[in-house]
């Protein structure tokens, strides 16, 4: 990715996490020096939206998703 994303993780039909504004890493970083982000929980998908998009849509823990 070129630009910082939210990723809002799901599970079933509810949000169960939001990572907020995870940075875009530098394109020098080795694949294995690259950070890992997990969900909080066990989650079925992860939604990858630009950054700033969950505070914007007040996306929050426990929303429905349709």
């Amino acid at each position: 990715m070129n630009f910082p994303l939210d990723m809002i993780w799901i599970d079933g039909n509810r949000v169960i996490g939001v990572t907020k504004n995870v940075p875009a890493p530098d394109p020098k970083t080795p694949l294995e020096e690259l950070p890992l982000y997990s969900s909080p929980g066990p989650a079925t998908r992860v939604l990858e939206v630009n950054a700033g998009t969950a505070d914007a849509r007040g996306i929050m823990v426990g929303d429905k998703v349709e």
